[in-house]
């Protein structure tokens, strides 16, 4: 392994234990990440959809209703399987 790769692969770890210890990181999943644009939209909702455990459609509504926050989308979607 050369020192560049070397490195960035050390650089990759340490932010990596970072997000974990500040709890922005769920099951591998990066859920403090602002969907900024038409991928990030739909990576967010696949997200949504996967810990919620709902359709996509819905997800990307409870992901509209929560402003692009997917920690509260996902919440909104927990919420609304429980009561519904």
């Amino acid at each position: 392994m050369k020192a560049g790769t070397a490195q960035k692969v050390v650089l990759n770890l340490i932010s990596s234990g970072i997000m974990l210890r500040l709890g922005r990181v769920y099951r591998g999943m990066m859920v403090n990440m602002p969907p900024t644009n038409a991928k990030l939209k739909r990576h967010a909702e696949a997200m949504v959809a996967q810990i919620a455990h709902c359709d996509p459609s819905h997800a990307a509504r409870y992901l509209e209703q929560a402003e692009g926050d997917i920690k509260t989308a996902v919440r909104g979607g927990a919420q609304a399987r429980r009561s519904g």
